[in-house]
């Protein structure tokens, strides 16, 4: 998987004679918005501005942004709605050259006329790209409106296929790569190490599991040592990917073609921490974006794409 969540968290261990922690860069949870009910249509009106074409091309592209990130979003004008999205793009004039070629400002209200908000952003771009329908113009626009939208009203709380709840277990699966009985040392020590932080330890994956797994490298002796990297894996229940993290360290040549001992205690060790804290985060994050983060990318009107 890719947090879309920020879909995958990287985490690097730099380890040099002992495991050093890092600073871990983990999901944030989305910031708290204001409650909706639970059916909050928002209809996207035909932008002021430009041809009728273009108008129904960049209300579609916010539509459908929208739509990706859990609202019910409409483009047709006669769709009842909640809450009505306008827009109208303002071409800039004037001698000084200025950052943006072309503003667009809108207006958010309820049904009822009650204003949620107004914002303005820039769209960068030639005018040929305003002519033709640019997929590429068209996905800024959507993208830029549907951020400042969420910054307004928050997207419905339940989604159709919400994410697979979790027993809140950790399964350790496949550990490939590792000479000696690196395997089954790291998986032992790495079991050991999360029932020691207080987490429930499956002996195998399952629908509700937490997942992880990893990759083990040692590169050539050079000098008298070789360098030892492990990138572990993290995946969440319904097979979503929510990050890897990194471990390094230059070993003795040959001290790990049989016995691991110490190395994977540390390693276990030193991979707890920011393995609970990533796995906590995504579990703070709201039902619609945990979702999200596993979803193949959505379904765009012809014309708007990811070029």
């Amino acid at each position: 998987m890719t947090v879309r969540l920020p879909k995958v968290v990287v985490l690097a261990i730099a380890l040099a004679g002992c495991m050093t922690m890092p600073e871990a860069s983990a999901p944030k949870p989305s910031p708290t918005r204001p409650p909706l009910p639970p059916a909050a249509n928002i209809r996207v009106e035909p932008l002021a501005g430009p041809a009728k074409p273009m108008a129904r091309l960049l209300a579609e592209a916010v539509a459908a942004e929208l739509a990706c990130r859990g609202y019910t979003a409409r483009s047709s004008a006669d769709v009842p709605a909640d809450h009505i999205l306008r827009g109208v793009v303002v071409p800039q004039s004037g001698a000084a050259p200025l950052p943006y070629p072309v503003h667009v400002h809108w207006r958010l209200e309820r049904a009822d006329g009650t204003l949620d908000g107004r914002f303005m952003h820039g769209v960068a771009g030639g005018d040929w790209r305003w002519r033709q329908g640019d997929p590429t113009l068209l996905r800024a626009v959507g993208t830029a409106a549907a951020d400042a939208v969420e910054s307004l009203v928050a997207p419905p709380a339940v989604r159709a296929a919400p994410t697979a709840p979790s027993n809140g277990a950790i399964a350790i699966d496949a550990i490939v790569g590792a000479p000696g009985d690196g395997a089954s040392a790291l998986r032992a020590a790495l079991a050991d190490a999360l029932a020691g932080s207080g987490a429930v330890v499956n002996s195998r994956a399952d629908a509700l599991a937490y997942v992880v797994e990893a990759g083990v490298s040692l590169a050539p002796p050079d000098e008298g040592l070789q360098r030892l990297e492990l990138l572990w894996t993290v995946t969440a229940p319904r097979g979503i990917e929510i990050g890897t993290i990194g471990q390094r360290r230059d070993v003795t040549a040959g001290s790990l073609d049989d016995s691991w001992n110490k190395t994977a205690v540390e390693a276990a060790e030193t991979l707890v921490p920011p393995l609970m804290d990533m796995i906590q985060q995504f579990e703070a994050l709201p039902v619609a974006a945990r979702q999200r983060a596993g979803d193949e990318p959505c379904a765009r009107p012809e014309g708007v794409d990811d070029r």
